[in-house]
């Protein structure tokens, strides 16, 4: 029973799970014409800003736009690329709530450079400051993709740091 469950998600035993998830089946569905490797980056990179943005438990449009700003501006892809990817992260963040994570982060850390992984971190404060506010929640979510992603504490601490304004957990503290 065990068995057949691992196999339903990917997991044969024999190596990691081949299943790629919800996010890069969508995406590359739509826009196969980008390959595999290109789909399943953009994949790992738009699913982890939905995480960001999803993590006070809703996305808001300010910050879709903004995924769609980060996915045009970062990642290379045209206004209507962008659209559709930034729609299908969001899409799936809601409807998954989270159950894929694990997969865009593995999916990220296998392709990603140390400064790809730092734009991605700085496009998440950017995405979930969109709406004005970095929540908590958000905040926390952003700082355990940095750490999933093996970028050292103090960096993420950087990177951070250019969103401070935006900081529930700063705005309450006396000046």
């Amino acid at each position: 029973m065990v068995s057949s469950l691992l196999k339903a998600i990917g997991i044969h035993g024999d190596g990691p799970p081949t299943h790629k998830g919800e996010v890069y089946d969508r995406i590359h569905a739509e826009l196969p014409r980008l390959g595999e490797d290109r789909v399943e980056h953009l994949a790992a990179f738009a699913g982890l800003l939905a995480r960001a943005a999803f993590g006070d438990m809703e996305i808001s449009e300010p910050e879709e736009r903004a995924m769609e700003a980060s996915l045009r501006d970062r990642a290379g892809l045209d206004e209507r690329d962008a659209s559709l990817v930034a729609h299908i992260a969001k899409n799936a963040a809601e409807a998954l709530g989270g159950v894929e994570d694990y997969l865009l982060t593995r999916a990220f850390n296998e392709s990603a450079t140390p400064e790809d992984k730092e734009v991605l971190l700085d496009c998440m404060y950017t995405v979930a400051a969109a709406d004005g506010t970095v929540t908590i929640a958000e905040d926390d979510e952003i700082k355990q993709v940095g750490s999933a992603l093996m970028v050292a504490h103090a960096r993420v601490m950087d990177i951070r740091a250019k969103h401070r304004e935006q900081l529930e957990i700063l705005r309450d503290l006396p000046s």
